[in-house]
């Protein structure tokens, strides 16, 4: 599935999206822009995350208990990850991204004949991937 995000960068915000928010090297309006900019993209990755384990939740009850989700990057669910799933405070929520256990998303969406712009143009796009078996 792809998603696209509310967050938005032109060119010149683009270039600096890599930069902490509070470096000197760069205005403090566009600093603004770029704490902006991944407010909305983690309130997206949320909202993804949600309509997966919705999905999940379908297929389980539909007769397919092992359906699992995956989403694109890191987990968004906390501020700071504990990076240990037995202190977790959101072990039935997180989630392992589709890169971390191998898939090569960009080969599967065209496979499945989703396509994407990298790097984006103005809105990035996120993906997430249901496997039911």
């Amino acid at each position: 599935m792809k998603f696209g995000s509310k967050a938005q960068a032109d060119s010149e915000l683009a270039k600096n999206l890599s930069k902490p928010s509070n470096d000197l090297s760069i205005s403090k309006e566009l600093s603004k822009k770029v704490k902006k900019f991944w407010d909305l993209w983690n309130e997206d990755k949320l909202q993804h995350l949600s309509v997966v384990l919705e999905i999940e939740k379908v297929a389980m009850r539909k007769g397919y208990p092992l359906a699992t989700g995956l989403v694109s990057g890191y987990c968004q669910l906390c501020e700071k990850c504990t990076l240990d799933r037995v202190t977790c405070p959101h072990p039935t929520r997180s989630r392992f991204s589709e890169e971390a256990v191998g898939v090569n998303v960009q080969a599967t969406a065209k496979n499945a004949g989703i396509v994407f712009t990298f790097p984006f143009k103005l809105n990035p796009e996120s993906f997430a991937l249901i496997l039911i078996t």
